[in-house]
């Protein structure tokens, strides 16, 4: 089972009993998760209870959402470019230039899609790496002259055909002087202190340049998809397998580079409004009569759903992912965390159901689950 090609896999993670009584478990939920999108895509199918018209209120925002490493060609400076060139990363050995649409040259067809549409928002992101291609641009504040036009130019478009930008400041892709896809066992992206702090340098330069084109502000998207994805399930860079605690690691860097950016934003933005996109489930046990099942699914949905939502608003930090505020190093209503989000952005995409099999209630086994649960719906 060892993957020579997979530098954070190996034979010493197969040889604890541990690590099989997890896997268990991983697999038990993986197939839960495939039998409940089957059946409740059957049973809403069958559903009668839909009403005949739904209404929305004045002034309701209905708009496209993009991301820059998705649809902007060109983007050569971050983990993510680096990462589709490595052999078996992406399918077919597929590279982005040859695919994308090129947004930051269609702005105008892509203005009047959105128009002809009845589109009134358009939600996309700044690309840390094109706009500071180099540690040195950062450092001394001097980005890129054809980002800055780029970006000048999208927000102008957008905003004068009365479509409202939604930034996102931090989609995935991570700058490649402080995230080497190359290098999966050095600390990436969040994982470094010094991520979070420049990250919040990053937030405060883009509302003090365009804060008169945007109100709207989305610190990070999915703060739980790389810790499940990129540590856990090896499918997003770094593309580490099963290490948990570098996985919370980096989604506890974010949830700090997350306040860090709000105070940053409204340093420079007074109506600025600022707060994280999240990526929800709904999480089921499996057989709904028996509490083992029922406070595994629990759990889960704790780390899902719940774990960086109550660090940046409540500002409670549960170091050891337990869902109490009893350990050593677990901190409430901390003052740096606290009140940090001034709306809350949600994805949502499928139920999960979860089954306890040995030791479920262990955090590595439960975050691994919901890692490969959700790599399994996104591939479905």
């Amino acid at each position: 089972m060892a993957d020579d090609s997979n530098p954070s896999g190996g034979d010493d993670l197969l040889q604890t009993e541990g690590y099989m009584r997890r896997l268990v478990l991983v697999l038990a939920v993986l197939l839960s998760c495939s039998k409940s999108s089957s059946s409740s895509s059957s049973s809403s199918s069958s559903s009668g209870d839909l009403p005949d018209a739904v209404t929305f209120p004045s002034g309701f925002m209905w708009g496209t959402a993009t991301a820059a490493f998705q649809v902007e060609k060109g983007s050569a400076h971050s983990d993510w470019a680096k990462w589709v060139t490595l052999p078996g990363k992406i399918k077919n050995g597929d590279v982005p230039d040859a695919h994308t649409p090129d947004a930051l040259a269609r702005v105008d067809d892509d203005v009047k899609l959105m128009k002809g549409a009845g589109h009134n928002a358009y939600r996309f992101s700044i690309d840390w790496s094109r706009l500071y291609p180099t540690r040195a641009a950062f450092d001394a504040d001097t980005p890129d002259p054809a980002a800055v036009a780029a970006y000048d130019a999208m927000l102008q478009k957008v905003t004068a055909a009365g479509i409202t930008p939604y930034v996102t400041l931090m989609h995935f892709a991570v700058p490649d002087y402080l995230a080497d896809a190359t290098k999966p066992k050095e600390p990436q992206g969040f994982e470094r202190a010094e991520t979070e702090d420049l990250f919040g340098q990053f937030c405060g330069r883009i509302a003090a340049r365009w804060g008169a084109l945007i109100d709207l502000y989305a610190t990070i998207n999915e703060p739980v998809a790389v810790p499940l994805v990129g540590y856990l399930q090896g499918g997003y860079p770094p593309g580490v397998v099963f290490d948990p605690k570098r996985a919370f690691a980096y989604e506890a860097g974010e949830a700090r580079a997350h306040a860090k950016c709000f105070d940053a934003v409204h340093a420079h933005d007074s109506k600025a409004q600022v707060g994280p996109v999240v990526h929800q489930r709904v999480f089921e046990p499996a057989d709904p009569t028996e509490p083992d099942d029922v406070a595994a699914a629990e759990h889960l949905r704790y780390v899902n759903n719940l774990w960086f939502l109550n660090a940046i608003v409540r500002g409670d930090w549960d170091d050891d992912v337990n869902g109490t505020l009893d350990g050593p190093n677990d901190r409430k209503a901390d003052p740096s965390l606290v009140h940090r989000a001034d709306y809350i952005g949600v994805n949502y995409y499928t139920v999960v159901r979860g089954e306890c099999q040995s030791s479920c209630r262990c955090f590595e086994v439960l975050y691994a689950a919901v890692a490969l649960a959700s790599a399994l719906a996104m591939v479905s």
